[in-house]
């Protein structure tokens, strides 16, 4: 299943263990993104985001943008898909822009 990698450096920097739910605003809808032990364990990566009518908007915006994984991506295109991750605001209230072409992803941590 395609996916958002955090990466374990990016994941203790900018997440707090105890935070279970985000939000993602993903083109201008907010979906709820649940962070799995797994997140916390061994693989920190987002994979889905479902909007209020349970859709996984996170996927359908990655097949949207023609991204593909690293090892693929590299493959094929010739140099590896990335998005960027930029931190609006620090811990606590975090917000943060996930960003690829033209199209971005907005996230903050739900209290």
């Amino acid at each position: 299943m395609p996916g958002i990698y955090i990466g374990f450096p990016n994941r203790e920097k900018y997440f707090l263990e105890e935070i279970q739910e985000i939000e993602l605003e993903i083109d201008g809808e907010v979906c709820v993104v649940k962070l799995t032990p797994s997140f916390w364990r061994s693989c920190p990566e987002i994979r889905v985001a479902r909007d209020r009518t349970g859709r996984n908007k996170l996927r359908e915006w990655i097949e949207k943008n023609n991204l593909l994984p690293p090892s693929l991506s590299q493959r094929i295109k010739g140099k590896k898909d990335e998005i960027l991750l930029e931190v609006i605001k620090p811990l606590g209230d975090l917000s943060c822009i996930l960003t690829v072409k033209e199209t971005s992803i907005n996230y903050r941590i739900l209290p």
